[in-house]
């Protein structure tokens, strides 16, 4: 517990979790139930994920609640922040100090990275700034409905080959090198090992072997595509895809997700889902010439706490 100016900083108790999470989705512009349906998603999300969500602080003035924050931990050292917007002044204090031992337990944890994915309008960004938080670009989510029947066909000279425990070590070789010179999230390019991006992709939806593909070029792996069904509703996600550099400029993308198209056809869900780093224009153009179409966008914060590449 801790008391700064007219706050006072604790964490929450595993019985106060419906409050943190009212007061981490209200805001002025939305309604008690617009709130409570959001708590409800959120709780039904991080149910069906089994994220754990005990990691809360919550200010309070008066004996009030009136701000909150919270950390979720995830696969791959990496850490999610949630924290209240349009906080008043008079809890800047007590949330500066909320963020700052939020911070401190990510570090014993021993995370690498911590995020936060916030709305375009969020008005707490300086106190996250304050917390050693940097803005590092944003993200549009983009989407296409699912319909008809697959008929994907791969052109003269390519193949696809599925995940297995003994490719394991080719899909990791493709994705790294997929990197080099991307547009897609850069700030994160170098700071996680391998094995760690792997982990939290494997943690991304429902992770099904069959849906991690290798593009073959002439017997060469030259892209990969990582796909996941969603839980919380009939959709798959593009987790990740990406191509080595020799292989960009050839209408490959495209190749990837066509066949990411194809998948969600079989599977007969409704949407296909995925992210993308809104300064990655040659991306962003290949997915809205095959359908998809923006339906959010979120400003990334990122605040990496440890950068050693050592095992």
């Amino acid at each position: 517990m801790t008391v700064t100016g007219h706050s006072l900083v604790r964490r929450a108790r595993p019985s106060e979790c419906g409050e943190v999470l009212r007061l981490l989705f209200r805001r002025a512009d939305l309604s008690s139930l617009a709130v409570r349906r959001q708590v409800e998603a959120f709780a039904s999300f991080a149910e069906s994920q089994k994220l754990s969500l005990d990691l809360q602080w919550l200010i309070e003035r008066n004996g009030r609640a009136s701000a909150a924050c919270m950390l979720i931990c995830s696969p791959g050292r990496c850490g999610t922040v949630l924290l209240s917007d349009a906080v008043e002044a008079a809890d800047h204090a007590g949330a500066a100090s909320a963020l700052t031992e939020l911070v401190s337990t990510a570090r014993q944890r021993h995370l690498r990275l911590v995020q936060a994915l916030l709305e375009m309008d969020f008005a707490g960004t300086e106190l996250l700034a304050g917390a050693g938080f940097a803005r590092v670009g944003e993200l549009q989510y983009m989407e296409r409905p699912i319909g008809g029947v697959a008929r994907h066909r791969p052109a003269a000279g390519l193949t696809w080959v599925t995940y297995e425990r003994q490719r394991h070590a080719t899909f990791a070789r493709v994705i790294e090198a997929s990197y080099e010179g991307s547009l897609d999230c850069p700030a994160l390019t170098g700071v996680r090992q391998i094995g760690e991006v792997i982990e939290a992709h494997k943690a991304a939806g429902v992770f099904e072997p069959n849906g991690w593909l290798l593009l073959m070029c002439e017997g060469q792996p030259v892209g990969v595509l990582l796909l996941s069904s969603v839980i919380y509703r009939p959709a798959m996600e593009i987790v990740y895809m990406g191509l080595i550099r020799r292989a960009r400029g050839r209408g490959l993308g495209h190749v990837l997700v066509q066949r990411a198209v194809a998948e969600a056809q079989q599977r007969g869900v409704g949407a296909l889902m995925l992210a993308v780093d809104a300064g990655n224009t040659p991306a962003r153009r290949i997915y809205t010439a095959n359908g998809f179409d923006t339906t959010t966008e979120r400003q990334v914060w990122l605040h990496v706490l440890d950068r050693s590449r050592s095992a």
